[in-house]
């Protein structure tokens, strides 16, 4: 019989590249996702298509019941937003996937995290598993993934947690997309002085290692982080992208502490005057994630889950570029 798996959040990036490789590999997948127009797109290629809503506990229940693997990749993915509708996607939802699963037996959980759970507005060198997520979270989003980790944690089946960096490929469109948009007409802001260093995986990647956290039998009960093990000074990793993507690179410094005291004022501003319903084009994240270094130890994801990033860096960022040419 084929494996049966239920991925959410199948009509967003990582969801539906896990779909269609599922797919490929002739199991039996039901892609979830609320995006109707994904979704016919996701039928055409063979792969069933559920809308749902996962803040409906009910509808939940029904979509996992009979499936052996849930892979939970639906999130809130976002720098900024109000935070009742962090908690509603990331905490409420996970809650009742997780409750779903151990209702109905699945045979595995696979939950899709996220390592700015660690992020603090310091340097983090070689972080593993066991290393402290930052006491402070420094937003809603890393806020409520930490949350729905321990969610999952107390689900009554089997699960394991994946932590991808910065997940990049075609298909991306909020990654690579918004560094390239941030450019503008005075040229890329780079934030902070030195050249830190910076981890992205291509997404490719983070599929190999989802379906080995589906079927590795040691990997039970444990989290993993993830990331193409290759970390990239800034500097470099940018302007590979900027002239791949056929874009000048034309880089203007600004100290760390002017863009964060101007984060900060775009953050007041937004939750002053909209709720927190309009991102600003700068937030404190989005300013320290590239102004310090955060790298990874990937011991265990090689070692449990056999991990071994397939497309380097250099391939990943050449096969986004010449995908984004297209669509421009």
């Amino acid at each position: 019989m084929k494996p049966r798996a239920l991925v959410t959040g199948a009509t967003g990036f990582l969801g539906g590249a896990l779909a269609r490789r599922l797919r490929d590999m002739g199991w039996d997948v039901t892609g979830a996702g609320r995006n109707t127009a994904a979704g016919e797109r996701l039928d055409g290629q063979g792969i069933c298509f559920l809308r749902l809503d996962l803040a409906g506990a009910e509808a939940v229940g029904a979509a996992c019941a009979g499936q052996e693997y849930v892979f939970h990749c639906a999130a809130r993915s976002s720098p900024w937003g109000r935070r009742a509708d962090f908690l509603r996607d990331n905490v409420q939802a996970t809650a009742n996937v997780a409750a779903a699963c151990g209702k109905h037996v699945v045979r595995r959980l696979v939950h899709v995290s996220t390592p700015s759970i660690y992020f603090e507005e310091r340097d983090r060198f070689d972080l593993t598993e066991a290393s402290a997520p930052a006491r402070h979270p420094i937003n809603d989003y890393a806020r409520t993934k930490g949350m729905a980790e321990g969610i999952v944690n107390a689900a009554g089946c089997e699960t394991v947690i994946l932590r991808p960096r910065a997940v990049f490929g075609p298909g991306d469109t909020s990654l690579f997309p918004r560094l390239l948009r941030a450019a503008g007409r005075g040229g890329f802001p780079l934030i902070g002085p030195g050249d830190p260093l910076v981890e992205v995986t291509w997404v490719g990647n983070v599929v190999d290692a989802l379906i080995a956290a589906a079927v590795s039998p040691p990997a039970a009960g444990r989290a993993f982080n993830i990331t193409n093990g290759e970390p990239w000074p800034r500097e470099k990793l940018l302007s590979h992208l900027f002239r791949a993507a056929g874009l000048p690179w034309k880089p203007r410094r600004i100290p760390l502490r002017k863009a964060r005291w101007a984060a900060m004022a775009l953050e007041a501003g937004s939750r002053l005057f909209t709720g927190a319903r309009w991102e600003p084009p700068l937030t404190r994240y989005s300013a320290g994630v590239l102004a310090f270094s955060q790298t990874f130890d990937l011991t265990a994801a090689r070692t449990v889950l056999d991990y071994k990033p397939r497309v380097s860096v250099a391939e990943g960022l050449q096969g986004f570029a010449e995908w984004w040419r297209g669509q421009q």
